[in-house]
Parts: structure tokens; sequence; C-alpha cells
């Protein structure tokens, strides 16, 4: 008789003990499951400009979208707020040729009109660029998007660490080629 009391204290015991670790779990389900839905509804809030195959958030606060009819292209415009010029970022894609061969294209075309430039690698929202700085005019970002060659140039006012412009970047999404 007191071994029967015993086991049946033990599985009550084992019983209340599955209750209440499964309790634990299913707040923690609900917990994340209401996170995903909040960051989901962020995500649903992101408003997208298209050119062709390329893809990029609108505008962010203090920039502009320029109304531009190029296929594959995007434009963006902020004012300069010290000497009140408009800046431009461009996003471009080549399906034909690698970021290695575009770089040493436009490095030669530099040399040929006798401007010096650097080279320098960066990675910004996961992508991989080789950055081109001539001495004059523009600065182009040559990297890979969804297996397309992306060109990014920016006047030289503009900075790659400008919060909206890494929020650009970030944003990209280029389609598949129409076959």
């Amino acid at each position: 008789m007191m071994k029967k009391m015993i086991a049946l204290m033990l599985a009550g015991f084992m019983v209340f003990s599955l209750a209440a670790c499964s309790g634990g779990d299913k707040k923690e389900e609900e917990t994340t499951q209401e996170e995903t839905a909040q960051e989901d509804a962020e995500e649903e809030t992101l408003v997208y400009i298209s050119s062709g195959r390329l893809s990029a958030i609108a505008p962010p606060e203090g920039w502009e979208q320029e109304s531009d009819d190029s296929e594959n292209e995007l434009v963006y415009n902020k004012l300069d707020a010290e000497d009140g010029e408009i800046l431009q970022l461009w996003i471009d894609i080549d399906s034909y040729d690698s970021p290695e061969v575009i770089l040493e294209r436009t490095k030669e075309g530099n040399k040929d009109l006798g401007k010096e430039c650097e080279e320098e690698e960066r990675t910004i929202g996961g992508i991989d660029f080789l950055y081109l700085i001539p001495e004059y005019g523009y600065n182009t970002l040559y990297g890979t998007k969804d297996g397309v060659t992306i060109m990014i140039s920016h006047d030289q006012g503009i900075s790659l660490d400008d919060e909206g412009v890494q929020d650009i970047i970030n944003s990209i999404i280029v389609a598949p080629e129409e076959e």
C-alpha cells in the first residue's frame, strides 16, 4: 500500500512538473510571435521605388527621388546644408561586366584624362564593394548584388557613413532578368 502511494505521488509530481514546463514555453512562443509580427509590420511600412530590375527604399528624410526615365537606375538628391548645392547618389546595374572589369576600365579612363584615383574595399549592407575615389567629381562603388554588378556613384560631398546612404544601400533589390 505504501509503494502505491509513493508511486501515485511521484506520478502526480511528474504531471505537475510537465505542465509547469510547457506553460513557460508557450509564453515564450507568444512573445516571439508578437515580436515577429511587430518586425513584419515595420518592414511593411517601408516604401520602395523601382526602375526596371532595380528597387530600393523611397528617399529617407532629407532626400528626394529625382524623376528619371532611365531603365535600371535610381537617383537620389540631397540638399547640401552648407552651400545649398544639390548632391546626388545614383544606383545603376550592369549585367555584363564584373566589378573588377568596370573598375579597371574606369581607372584607365581617369589615367587618360590625367587624373589620379584611390581604390579601397568597403562592405555595406552585406555587399563587398570596390570603391574608386577620383580626385574630381564623384566617387563610385562597384559590387555584386543578387548576381548582378551594381554601381553606386555619389558626389564627393556625400559620405558613405551618412545614415540615409546606408539605408538606401542596405535596401537595394535586384530582380532576376526576364527571359
